[in-house]
């Protein structure tokens, strides 16, 4: 922690961001065939895989040049070095567009889901959860499109926002974390049904 417990901290919150593709697939289960065993499956498979392939990308940034010129910085610099003109823009701008791409096609698969169950449940108005042909939540949908849009055309600083956001998601999950801990001692049999998933064989 050369720069401090709090900067530290920060870190660790954005590097919760690109772990939440195995979290989230969860959101999921029902739309998921025998998620009992495919869930977990695909959280180990695809964590460990992305992990291996991250390894091979530090290996590849801290062996090109010497350590002094790429210690705390980004691949760019390695791949400026290695690669031709063309690719290394291809590199850095379709990486950065491939990787928004990625993470935004995932993220709008399950950032409804909480919301969706509210207004079935009448926490919020039912109106919201309205679908359109092809069952998506369009209303939500709009409504998450807004929230992203605001501090962009506001011209907030999005640094800031992604530590707040996700710092706050952090802190939320606390709050099931615990519950579930506590669960599985004070309600084993109930936690026994909970494993069940309806659809699982």
């Amino acid at each position: 922690m050369p720069n401090g417990f709090i900067n530290f901290l920060t870190a660790s919150a954005l590097l919760y961001f690109p772990m939440g593709g195995a979290k989230f697939i969860a959101e999921l289960g029902g739309e998921i065939e025998n998620p009992g065993k495919n869930i977990p499956r695909s959280m180990f498979l695809s964590t460990g895989i992305v992990a291996v392939f991250y390894a091979f990308m530090g290996v590849v940034a801290a062996g090109v040049l010497p350590i002094d010129q790429v210690a705390g910085k980004t691949l760019v610099v390695s791949a400026e070095a290695i690669f031709p003109r063309p690719v290394y823009l291809f590199f850095v701008i379709g990486g950065a567009l491939f990787a928004l791409a990625t993470t935004l096609n995932g993220t709008l698969s399950w950032i409804t889901k909480g919301l969706y169950v509210a207004a079935k449940e009448g926490w919020i108005p039912e109106s919201m959860a309205d679908e359109n042909k092809k069952g998506v939540p369009y209303k939500l949908l709009i409504l998450f499109f807004i929230i992203g849009a605001v501090p962009i055309l506001t011209g907030m600083d999005v640094s800031f926002i992604s530590s707040l956001g996700v710092g706050l998601t952090v802190i939320c999950n606390v709050l099931p974390v615990s519950a579930a801990f506590f669960f599985v001692k004070k309600k084993p049999e109930a936690y026994e049904r909970a494993l069940r998933c309806p659809n699982q064989r």
